[in-house]
């Protein structure tokens, strides 16, 4: 288990119209459940649900339509975003 097994069910959640908890999460999780990885997922989605949103949606275009120039453009633009994030959680 991981955040990131969190932050999804988190999104599936705000989908369904739910607010995410941590009991939501837990009754949706499979495997090993602890509670402070749920805890963390859930702050995590939390603190930005719009910028999870946004990287994903750049990963949604078909790959095996771009070009090499066009994917690696989408990757440093990925990577740029989740460098800018870091250094917010870091400040």
């Amino acid at each position: 288990m991981n955040t990131n097994e969190v932050v999804d069910i988190c999104k599936q959640l705000v989908a369904e119209g739910k607010q995410p908890s941590v009991a939501l999460v837990k009754t949706r999780m499979r495997g090993a459940k602890q509670l402070p990885v749920i805890i963390a997922g859930i702050k995590q989605y939390n603190s930005n649900p719009k910028m999870i949103t946004e990287a994903e949606n750049t990963t949604t275009i078909e790959v095996t339509t771009l070009s090499n120039e066009e994917r690696i453009s989408i990757l440093e633009r990925q990577v740029q975003v989740l460098t800018d994030e870091l250094k917010k959680l870091t400040k």
